[in-house]
């Protein structure tokens, strides 16, 4: 009796000793800060998703042979040759923009759920894109738009916010047609108004 009533202590010892016991805690895995992230991905470290200007594919991609179809040339090779972080929808998340060696072509890296997706956009002009994430496109002896852009998993949509266009004689604000004066005006003064981005160039190996 006298050894029933000591292993029966014996137990109540034991188990209010692991009841005592804290839990170990689960070591938490750091997040990422998204420049970082990017940043890799600028120095060929990690890969990113792509999908093509001209077919419907969706690809992983390297920073370090990145070659993407066009309308007019089969595997183009974008070589980088400058970058800047910026917000461009304004989600209070940066994206990074880098610009190919010719100034035509320039390439969005955007955090997504933990992946990097790109998209590409065509002549961008490297001197009128804006910290608010506006930007200007123009074509030799074709239109020339003021822009937003939104993000939407590996697609982009554009908007205009106004667009000029002598060699048709079309002349927009926010998608409706405006006076040539009127329109001329916005350009020019989303131009001097707002502050331009800053370049940080690529050392070339």
């Amino acid at each position: 009796m006298k050894k029933l009533i000591a292993i029966l202590l014996c137990l109540a010892i034991c188990l209010s000793f692991a009841g005592c016991q804290k839990p170990e805690k689960q070591e938490e895995k750091p997040t990422e800060n998204p420049r970082e992230v990017l940043e890799k991905v600028l120095n060929k470290e990690e890969n990113f998703t792509y999908k093509s200007l001209v077919f419907d594919k969706v690809t992983e991609e390297n920073l370090e042979k990145f070659r993407f179809d066009t309308e007019g040339v089969a595997l183009y090779p974008f070589v980088p040759v400058a970058y800047t972080y910026m917000d461009f929808d304004a989600d209070g998340t940066e994206e990074l923009l880098i610009s190919d060696i010719g100034l035509h072509f320039f390439l969005i890296l955007r955090c997504d759920n933990g992946k990097v997706n790109g998209y590409m956009l065509e002549r961008l002009s490297a001197q009128n894109i804006k910290t608010d994430g506006s930007f200007v496109i123009s074509w030799n002896k074709g239109p020339e738009t003021v822009n937003r852009i939104k993000f939407d998993g590996v697609e982009c949509e554009l908007t205009e916010l106004a667009c000029k266009d002598d060699t048709q004689n079309t002349y927009e604000l926010n998608g409706k047609t405006a006076a040539k004066a009127e329109v001329e005006s916005y350009i020019a003064d989303w131009k001097s108004g707002g502050t331009n981005i800053t370049w940080t160039n690529i050392k070339q190996n």
